[in-house]
């Protein structure tokens, strides 16, 4: 049993809007929730999401205008087409990190000398109330 896939109630002041785009192709898996087809009205462009996890078929084409409660969509619960699947299956977990091999270490540069504007220097003590005028 197929589920329906309806136009929201948009607004009040809004009577019909024009299906711009499908975000999801005919006969693709959809997840509850996923973004499949927007809307647009003269007021704003509206995300229309999945009721169901399973495989969308339209029933409306780019560019038809429609009004609350019309069928945008249905979806078939729980069959997932192949294609679908192989790219909502899990990933293998990965195999365990392999020992680091060793790299040569370049021979130590010598030691910057006091007067080397690289070595660090010791702060200033600070002044118990702020720094000195």
């Amino acid at each position: 049993m197929s589920v329906e896939v309806k136009v929201p109630r948009l607004a009040e002041s809004i009577a019909d809007a024009t299906l711009v785009e499908w975000l999801k192709g005919d006969g693709e898996g959809v997840r509850l929730d996923e973004p499949i087809a927007t809307l647009e009205t003269d007021k704003a462009a509206v995300e229309i999401s999945a009721t169901e996890s399973g495989v969308l078929r339209h029933a409306r084409k780019v560019g038809d205008v429609v009004r609350a409660d019309d069928l945008l969509a249905r979806i078939e619960p729980g069959a997932v087409p192949a294609r679908a699947a192989a790219v909502a299956a899990p990933v293998a977990p990965p195999t365990a990190p392999t020992a680091p091999t060793a790299q040569p270490v370049a021979p130590a540069a010598s030691r910057p000398s006091s007067s080397s504007p690289a070595a660090p220097r010791a702060a200033a003590p600070a002044a118990p109330f702020g720094p000195a005028v």
